[in-house]
């Protein structure tokens, strides 16, 4: 094995080090380009890109609107809307709090990712099946545009 050290103002690219991989999807992205494929970036579809409410937002387990988990979103669906344990599960928040936090209000077809635990799991939202919900900062929220067709 072999230690080596590299002064700062020898390193390229504005000091930073990029590795290997970084030039190969670069690579694979100009191939990809040639042969017709489309890039995007989620800015250019989305009206906003977020997360739910910071602030500590008192629960019960009893009623009010339904405020998930990170864990709620799994495989393309929000699980534990309709039926949960509601002895371990204190899943609502108040009509009040809810009405007072606006970073916990969704949009019919926001897209929900899991940004904490399992991270990556997304599910999208519907309205007229699951009522209102409520999200943490432990969801993100992607609000696409009405012109995307993705």
């Amino acid at each position: 094995m072999k230690i080596f050290t590299v002064k700062l103002n020898d390193l390229e690219f504005g000091y930073r080090l990029l590795p290997m991989f970084y030039y190969f999807l670069k690579i694979i992205k100009v191939r990809n380009i040639k042969k017709g494929i489309k890039y995007i970036t989620l800015q250019e579809i989305s009206k906003k890109i977020s997360d739910g409410e910071h602030s500590h937002i008192k629960r019960n387990n009893k009623s009010g609107v339904r405020y998930l988990y990170g864990r709620n979103i799994k495989q393309g669906t929000i699980k534990g809307t309709i039926n949960f344990d509601s002895i371990s599960d204190y899943s609502y928040i108040s009509l009040e709090d809810y009405t007072n936090f606006k970073r916990t209000h969704l949009i019919d077809n926001d897209v929900l990712i899991s940004i904490l635990g399992t991270i990556g799991n997304s599910a999208i939202y519907k309205k007229e099946y699951l009522g209102i919900i409520g999200i943490p900062r432990h969801i993100g929220r992607i609000t696409l545009l009405n012109t995307c067709s993705y």
